[in-house]
């Protein structure tokens, strides 16, 4: 490859040409897509986080939980055929 293709491609193209598997890790973007939303000590900008709320938000106005659309986003993705789910309690996988 020459620098200008591989700057072209996406980093899942790149990986679906080379045959290596990605895996989403954070579906919910450590609380970002969820009605709770983030801790207090999440990484992201403000800008960001007032995005994910305002989804949130209309989510909830057309009675989406944003937690269950996210999580079925990443498990219909076609380039990500690994998605990793974290639960804090038996509870959660009710």
């Amino acid at each position: 490859h020459n620098n200008k293709q591989f700057q072209d491609q996406s980093f899942a193209d790149t990986c679906r040409e080379k045959q290596i598997g990605l895996m989403a890790a954070a579906p919910l973007s450590m609380g970002l897509l969820t009605h709770r939303g983030p801790p207090d000590w999440h990484p992201a900008g403000d800008e960001l986080k007032a995005a994910c709320k305002n989804a949130a938000d209309i989510c909830r106005a057309h009675d989406v939980d944003i937690s269950s659309l996210a999580i079925a986003y990443s498990l219909c993705e076609r380039d990500i055929p690994c998605t990793l789910l974290g639960i804090k309690d038996k509870h959660q996988v009710d």
